[in-house]
């Protein structure tokens, strides 16, 4: 196999490691910014995971904590909106260095939960949590 040399290269060589596996309940390829996955006759959902990344997405020294994480979100759910959609949750993946676990993070959480509830977006957690509270009663 050649070395890809750009995203769409990387695109085709997915593509063609799962050829074998693909879903007709996926709408779409690999190279939209979503997939449209397909329930049931009657009930679509889009489903979209995108890198957010320092120095390319955004700059720390420049960028506040929460501000980044409300563009976190903010970045996911147009991708929703460019094919019609209204989000409903997210899931979040983090990495971030121990020096940033403090402040930092707590900032950045607080921007990305601006952003949810301006969106009507909710955290698995809240729902999670929302769940178990109305089952529990």
């Amino acid at each position: 196999m050649r070395k890809p040399r750009n995203e769409q290269d990387v695109i085709q060589s997915i593509e063609r490691a799962f050829r074998s596996t693909r879903s007709a309940a996926l709408a779409f390829s690999l190279g939209d910014d979503a997939a449209l996955w397909r329930r049931s006759r009657k009930k679509d959902t889009i489903l979209t995971c995108d890198w957010f990344l320092e120095g390319t997405h955004f700059l720390r020294p420049k960028h506040p904590p929460d501000a980044i994480g409300w563009k976190c979100l903010a970045r996911a759910i147009s991708d929703i909106a460019a094919m019609g959609g209204q989000p409903a949750c997210f899931l979040l993946s983090l990495a971030l260095p121990d020096q940033l676990a403090g402040r930092w993070l707590a900032d950045f959480l607080r921007g990305l939960r601006r952003a949810s509830r301006a969106t009507a977006c909710a955290s698995p957690v809240a729902t999670q949590r929302a769940a178990n509270a109305s089952s529990s009663a």
